[in-house]
């Protein structure tokens, strides 16, 4: 007769799963009786069509198919077996007991990412093209001439040449902590340094479906044992570098771009979340998940209160805070002169 016993962690294992391969987890919508709707993690999901809940049910609407935890987990090639209600255990007659339901092996080929070359790279960071780069002229009005041109070249950022809607903006490498280049990210900035929401940010790769994703600066870890700071700006990352050297400060890119997979590298290290001013909520949430625990993660409030105290406005970041409070500005005025020995 057959050993049958629970599986204790069952609801922690579905938990997890769902956490690690739903692209918005902790973004999805609230629906009927506990169910959920989420991009869905079986077919390149533009619009959400995948309904969950907690206890391992989900159904997609696109077609991909309906089960529980356990069939979603063959569908991906993982192991079914942890998020099965039972488990077989050892028998007391002598013989091995018949399983009713044989996981699925199924052999994952790992893909390899594509990196971007470093002569894809150079092409973005001609001095020359500094001169038109607003978001560059921005910082060395804030950081001055000799802190600027340091902070273009260590956390390499470029000039969009090509002509058309993004000419003259900032191009931002995504470098992970073995000096490969993943990704790079367009962004138009005004004369003030502030982000140009329209056109969108492009993010660029060599194929979107298989390039790796990294925190921007990663690279930047292996440097020193530093306590990690993570930020969503990259322009954020930027400036804080020089307001508070003491961290090393990483980017996601996005509010909702923090999963296992990006802290990896990052195992053992002290970190820190500087979440933006109403993002506090979210950001401790998926600090606190199961998948992050191992994790050394602590979660700010500065700008929470700040914005109580009326020292930043409403969706502002630690930068702004800082911008309105410190004078990094190591040059008393710059001229064209100077202008030219550092762009060109």
């Amino acid at each position: 007769m057959e050993n049958k016993k629970l599986n204790p962690s069952r609801e922690d294992n579905i938990y997890r799963l769902f956490e690690s391969v739903i692209p918005d987890f902790h973004k999805a919508k609230k629906g009927v009786d506990n169910w959920m709707v989420a991009k869905c993690p079986l077919h390149k999901d533009k619009h959400p069509s995948f309904s969950f809940n907690l206890n391992g049910g989900w159904n997609c609407f696109a077609g991909c198919g309906k089960g529980d935890a356990s069939t979603l987990a063959e569908k991906l090639g993982l192991d079914p077996k942890p998020y099965y209600k039972y488990v077989i255990g050892n028998s007391n007659h002598g013989f091995t007991p018949t399983v009713v339901r044989e996981p699925k092996t199924v052999k994952v080929i790992p893909i390899e990412p594509e990196y971007i070359s470093l002569e894809d790279v150079n092409n973005f960071l001609d001095p020359k093209q500094y001169q038109y780069n607003k978001y560059a002229l921005f910082l060395k009005d804030t950081l001055g001439a000799e802190t600027t041109n340091e902070l273009l070249y260590n956390q390499y950022i470029g000039t969009w040449q090509q002509l058309g809607k993004f000419k003259g903006a900032s191009v931002f490498f995504y470098i992970d902590q073995f000096s490969k280049v993943c990704s790079y990210k367009v962004i138009q900035y005004n004369d003030n340094g502030e982000r140009i929401k329209k056109p969108k940010s492009l993010i660029m790769a060599n194929r979107p479906d298989n390039f790796k994703r990294c925190f921007y600066n990663e690279h930047l870890i292996k440097l020193s044992g530093n306590k990690i700071a993570i930020v969503e700006s990259e322009k954020t990352a930027n400036l804080m570098t020089y307001y508070r050297p003491d961290c090393i400060w990483l980017a996601t890119g996005g509010e909702s771009n923090l999963n296992e997979a990006l802290f990896s590298p990052l195992k053992g290290r002290n970190i820190t979340l500087y979440p933006d001013q109403g993002s506090y909520e979210n950001w401790s949430e998926i600090a606190n998940s199961n998948s992050l625990r191992k994790f050394d993660i602590g979660v700010s409030k500065d700008c929470e209160i700040w914005f109580n105290k009326n020292e930043i406005k409403e969706k502002q970041d630690i930068a702004d805070y800082y911008l309105n409070n410190h004078n990094l500005r190591w040059d008393a005025e710059w001229n064209q002169a100077e202008y030219d020995s550092i762009f060109i």
